[in-house]
């Protein structure tokens, strides 16, 4: 929302959310006029340029193939899809219709990873045959004196997630290589669980993209 905002001549005009007291206060906090419970009555209701879709992957589909059909663009938080059939069929639709498909990898955009991708193009390390990016985050163990599990407190529909790491974390770092070196020819990684909190994998090892 705070992105929105800085973007200049951009305008938030409506907001929506099942939970319509979480989409009251947002609305509050950015000064916006209007507020639905249901995406299909604000498509309905309203004209968009772009509709930012920023809700669990199950719903993706549904949103963003609404979104396009009202004429909409349409910019999806990741990860895109649950499955290959549905992510063709959303990029069918929206290619028929006209609009605009953006996915929302902002990890390329830190600028740290910006400042690699300009070393690389520029040839400062020569050509590149092996890379490794790492990440560790307990965020599904238990941590401090009240066995605080991050993850669950601070975004609780992560709890039933199965693919957890590998389709909602795995994708930046799938996504981190694409934009250094191009598309992978293989992706393959092994998953495991070790945390009783969680239903999904949150041991993630990749072990090649290339």
């Amino acid at each position: 929302m705070q992105g929105w905002t800085n973007i200049e001549d951009t305008e938030i005009t409506a907001v929506c959310d099942m939970d319509v007291s979480k989409a009251k206060m947002r609305a509050k906090e950015y000064c916006i006029n209007s507020v639905y419970a249901d995406y299909r009555e604000m498509l309905e209701k309203e004209k968009f340029d772009i509709v930012d879709v920023i809700t669990p992957v199950k719903s993706h589909r549904d949103i963003v193939i609404a979104a396009a059909e009202h004429k909409s663009h349409v910019l999806c938080e990741k990860p895109f899809a649950e499955n290959m059939e549905d992510a063709r069929e959303i990029v069918r639709v929206c290619g028929k219709a006209g609009s605009c498909l953006m996915i929302c990898q902002t990890n390329r955009w830190h600028p740290w990873f910006r400042t690699i991708k300009q070393e690389l193009e520029k040839g400062t390390i020569g050509t590149p045959y092996y890379s490794v990016i790492s990440q560790r985050v307990s965020f599904a163990i238990p941590q401090g004196p009240e066995g605080r599990v991050a993850l669950v407190e601070d975004q609780p529909f992560y709890e039933n997630v199965e693919k957890l790491v590998l389709l909602e974390q795995g994708c930046h770092f799938v996504d981190i290589f694409r934009y250094f070196f191009g598309d992978a020819i293989s992706v393959n990684a092994i998953v495991k669980k070790i945390s009783p909190y969680v239903i999904g994998d949150h041991c993630t090892l990749m072990v090649q993209v290339g």
